[in-house]
């Protein structure tokens, strides 16, 4: 039985399909204004990762099914297939971990975890340091870590879903990981929160079961959360893409963005910007409230873009 179907018992019971008004509309911008803010592939290229399916209670009415495929397709988000956990290589055994790794050399960093929290911190150069402390009664979970072509991966991974575990028993793994703050770093997660502050580089983050929070961010940011919320304040980003389909999306930044892409399939969105910078907006939703208080220019070489089939939109400045 997977996480999802022990999920599913303690949830309310998905609510009827209901056709939406103005469905193919909605879907025609929301596709034009996913890809009007494809940015072109960066140098450094994540591993091909798969990200698995949500259940079907996760989309509330027909639109919504096709609006997350637009957005899944147009972030090219994969998270990692992180259910359930290999064996660990040699040296994997379970234990608290501290690891420095030097930096020099390295194109980006990786953490798949399973279960627990998982924290990223910037810092001003220096060595990647990692430590993975696990809580567990019964099997222990796989904690290691390895480094190819560039690219360190951080693991820590439960040997069992939450459903398939006996009774009595429990893992999880909190993770904390401080680097250099220019590196890029993808965090793909199952069942946790995820917390990503004070980076300059790429951050990609996938979060299945967990809410995710992002503070102090400069680089590119690409974000889905499937079942939790995605906040993020302090932020200097030039380029935001967020897609949350059972949350709440709230972001605010300390300088203009030059692009921000929000979509939620049942949440709210809030996007705030600093005061006197034009945008171009297209703001939307199907049954909630639409407010847009900040100035607007169809010239604008700025952009944001915020939807929710069902959540008020709210962008201000």
């Amino acid at each position: 039985m997977r996480v999802e179907d022990d999920l599913k018992r303690m949830l309310p019971q998905a609510p009827q399909e209901r056709p939406l008004p103005q469905r193919q509309a909605h879907r025609a911008n929301l596709l034009t204004a996913i890809s009007s803010v494809r940015d072109a592939a960066p140098a450094f290229s994540w591993p091909a990762l798969r990200w698995p399916t949500a259940s079907r209670w996760l989309m509330p009415a027909s639109a919504a099914v096709g609006v997350t495929a637009i957005v899944l397709t147009a972030i090219a988000l994969s998270g990692a297939a992180v259910r359930q956990a290999p064996s660990p290589p040699s040296g994997g055994a379970a234990g608290v971990r501290h690891w420095w790794v030097a930096s020099s050399g390295l194109r980006g960093v990786v953490v798949r975890a399973n279960s627990g929290p998982v924290t990223v911190a910037g810092a001003d150069g220096g060595p990647v340091a990692v430590t993975a402390r696990p809580h567990f009664h019964g099997r222990a979970p796989a904690i290691y870590k390895t480094v190819s072509d560039g690219v360190l991966t951080v693991s820590a991974l439960c040997p069992v879903t939450v459903s398939q575990r006996p009774q009595g028993q429990h893992c999880s793994v909190t993770v904390g990981i401080s680097l250099p703050r220019g590196l890029p770093v993808r965090v793909s997660a199952h069942l946790g929160n995820v917390s990503v502050a004070d980076m300059t580089g790429r951050v990609t983050v996938t979060d299945e079961f967990g809410n995710v929070d992002l503070s102090g961010l400069a680089g590119r940011v690409v974000v889905m959360a499937t079942l939790g919320s995605i906040h993020g304040r302090d932020l200097a980003c030039r380029s935001v893409m967020l897609s949350a389909q059972r949350g709440s999306i709230g972001i605010a930044f300390v300088t203009p963005p030059e692009q921000v892409v929000a979509v939620d399939q049942v949440g709210s969105v809030a996007v705030s910007v600093p005061p006197g910078t034009s945008y171009r907006v297209q703001a939307g939703s199907l049954r909630g409230k639409v407010t847009v208080t900040v100035l607007r220019s169809a010239r604008s070489a700025r952009l944001i873009r915020a939807f929710s089939p069902l959540g008020n939109v709210l962008v201000t400045g």
